[in-house]
């Protein structure tokens, strides 16, 4: 007995052993390893939690209370692979569907980690429906053989319609709940998809006459990915729908319930996956989405001439609406009038080709002084109001005379001054 003991041991601590070896790499980075770390974890406190099920069910066996049995393994399964995997379930949406009392639950089935997703969903008095080739795994079988799992033999039609009607009898009976994959299978599906159902769980909620109460779990390839090598630590979101009465239905309407549930669940499915939370499980390479720019709050305010370096709404922000290219603004009473125009911007204008020098500029004005002015218009006057006109600079610029006016002007003078001494000035005069 004791050398049964030490391999179990030593068998348990090469085991524990391994599984931290492939977590210290996972943490390193290798993808591979965290596949296999996570994946002997799950399998450790899958066991674990067998054995706490099967001396949970007899001691419930007992004392008479063996259907909360399963409601209790399910939460500590849960548990244990929250800490030691990192993986969890959350619902999100109908936590108050799952007090229905009784009904049958139907849910998608993608992989082995669903069963973890029962300790979130598995409400009291609850039993899951298992494929009788289970019964006989130790610990896990007897587990659920003391549990009351109702357990179908897929390959004899005739035991599985009288398993399905003891079923429907026991729950009347016991309001008992029963929790079935209409699937039958595990469909490792990479995007949003349901296999076929099966109408076994729609007759069994018509022969007992309680409701259906569809759970679908978001597609969860990005954290698990058995054909890829890939188990990541993450949540999974989870939305239990409302409860489909089955009271005024008839075994005949058995199919048109079991695509009813199909089609609410497909929809579902696809949009919950879709949504952003969904994308961390569903999606491997997930990247949380950027929000989009906003608009700049200087974009958005309407044209003023108070408004330093506004622009035209149709030149200056291609995301206004065509509403705000119709914006106009009236100038104020102390400013002089200009032109409304909001067709050209601050930035077109200064690229523009200078404009034509206002005729009542004396011809001999030299032509750096009216750059100057020019470049002064653009400083006070552009940038102020976002508009520039030939007519604004008309209106602004004045002749400022230049060097060689002003050395004119002296001559003229100092001729004036000699011509009157000569007594020749007041007939100048006279002609001018």
């Amino acid at each position: 007995m004791n050398f049964l003991l030490d391999i179990l041991v030593k068998i348990v601590s090469l085991y524990m052993g391994l599984t931290t070896s492939l977590f210290t790499m996972s943490w390193l980075g290798s993808e591979g390893a965290s596949f296999y770390a996570r994946l002997m974890a799950a399998y450790a406190c899958l066991l674990a939690c067998s054995i706490f099920g099967f001396i949970t069910a007899i001691i419930l066996r007992l004392v008479g209370n063996y259907r909360i049995t399963q409601w209790a393994t399910a939460r500590a399964f849960k548990y244990t692979m929250k800490y030691s995997t990192g993986v969890e379930f959350e619902i999100i949406s109908g936590k108050q569907h799952l007090q229905t009392r009784p009904c049958v639950f139907v849910g998608n089935h993608q992989t082995e980690l669903d069963v973890l997703y029962l300790g979130e969903v598995f409400p009291k008095f609850c039993v899951v429906t298992s494929k009788k080739s289970l019964k006989s795994v130790p610990f896990l079988g007897w587990f659920m053989a003391l549990s009351g799992t109702v357990f179908i033999d897929r390959k004899d039609r005739t035991m599985a319609l009288a398993a399905f009607r003891e079923a429907a009898e026991e729950m009347k009976r016991e309001r008992i709940s029963v929790f079935i994959f209409p699937e039958g299978t595990r469909s490792y599906s990479k995007k949003a998809e349901l296999l076929d159902f099966k109408k076994g769980a729609f007759h069994l909620a018509i022969q007992a006459g309680v409701p259906v109460v569809p759970v679908v779990v978001c597609n969860y390839w990005g954290l698990l990915g058995p054909s890829e090598r890939r188990f990541r630590p993450g949540k999974i979101p989870v939305i239990v729908l409302p409860p489909i009465p089955t009271d005024k239905l008839a075994a005949s309407d058995a199919e048109d319930l079991c695509k009813y549930a199909r089609d609410t669940m497909l929809r579902e499915l696809i949009r919950l996956s879709e949504s952003p939370r969904g994308q961390r499980a569903s999606n491997p390479a997930y990247k949380p989405r950027q929000p989009s720019t906003p608009i700049p709050a200087a974009a958005l305010a309407p044209i003023s001439p108070s408004s330093p370096s506004s622009a035209s709404p149709s030149t200056s922000s291609p995301l206004l609406s065509s509403s705000s290219s119709e914006t106009t603004f009236a100038p104020s009473s102390s400013s002089s009038p200009r032109s409304t125009s909001t067709s050209t911007s601050a930035s077109s204008t200064s690229q523009s080709k200078p404009p034509q020098r206002p005729s009542s500029l004396s011809t001999s004005t030299d032509a750096a002084n009216t750059n100057g002015a020019v470049e002064e218009i653009k400083q006070s006057e552009i940038t102020d109001t976002g508009v520039t006109d030939d007519a604004v600079l008309q209106e602004t610029i004045t002749p400022t005379p230049s060097k060689g006016r002003k050395e004119s002007d002296l001559r003229k003078a100092s001729m004036m001054t000699a011509m009157r001494k000569e007594g020749k000035g007041d007939l100048l005069e006279g002609g001018s």
